[in-house]
């Protein structure tokens, strides 16, 4: 087999992944529409006259009862958006106190640097005055 000549890029995944995605995305809505919506012609067994595939264990959710409650309280859609808009806001204040973190650590990388910079400017004057020093009792 012989070494491509063109080296792989990675601006190609992109396009590469939404191709997949809406490939595997045609593939669900096709089943669905095609095969779990209208029972089979020699359809046969205890559930083959339900109108959805989900109808049998709907039914036996129902029948247990906190779990029917909870399943009728997530139907509504009220609830729904309410859990998404807890899930946005949950989402925005992790985001603005990373972003607080991030702008704390570059505040103090900058103090840390400007204390480095003050530090060796008294080291390079403490040179001095002792180079100073040196020269003066030599002079002696």
């Amino acid at each position: 087999m012989a070494k491509p000549t063109d080296p792989w890029a990675a601006d190609d995944v992109g396009a590469f992944f939404f191709r997949i995605f809406f490939a595997t995305f045609a593939v669900a809505l096709a089943w669905y529409f095609l095969f779990l919506r209208t029972p089979g012609v020699h359809a046969c067994g205890p559930h083959a006259a339900v109108e959805t595939p989900w109808a049998a264990m709907e039914a036996h959710v129902q029948s247990i009862g906190g779990l029917a409650v909870a399943y009728s309280i997530l139907l509504n859609s009220l609830v729904l958006w309410v859990l998404i808009a807890l899930m946005w806001v949950r989402g925005e204040t992790s985001h603005s106190h990373k972003e607080m973190l991030q702008d704390y650590a570059d505040e103090r990388i900058l103090s840390l640097s400007q204390q480095a910079q003050l530090l060796d400017a008294r080291v390079r004057m403490q040179e001095r005055q002792l180079a100073a020093l040196k020269r003066a009792r030599k002079e002696r």
